[in-house]
């Protein structure tokens, strides 16, 4: 798992997208059989949760498969 992919990285993305910001984080996570369990996972990982409890005004959250992604972004 990789923050980068073939549509560039998550800034370029969220750029893409639209979104006006200056900074920009994500959290992904793979395996995890409910919400509860990637978020606990996330909470257990210092920089992870830095991402969560960071100053962000926008958020985004997505599960596939159980493939897991919260993005952040501050204008």
């Amino acid at each position: 798992m990789t923050h980068d992919d073939s549509a560039g990285t998550l800034g370029q993305r969220a750029t893409k997208a639209g979104v006006k910001w200056s900074r920009v984080a994500e959290n992904v996570a793979m395996g995890y059989r409910d919400v509860s369990a990637a978020v606990n996972g996330w909470r257990n990982s210092e920089g992870h949760y830095m991402n969560m409890i960071g100053d962000y005004t926008i958020i985004g959250l997505g599960e596939t498969k159980n493939f897991w992604t919260q993005e952040f972004a501050k204008p």
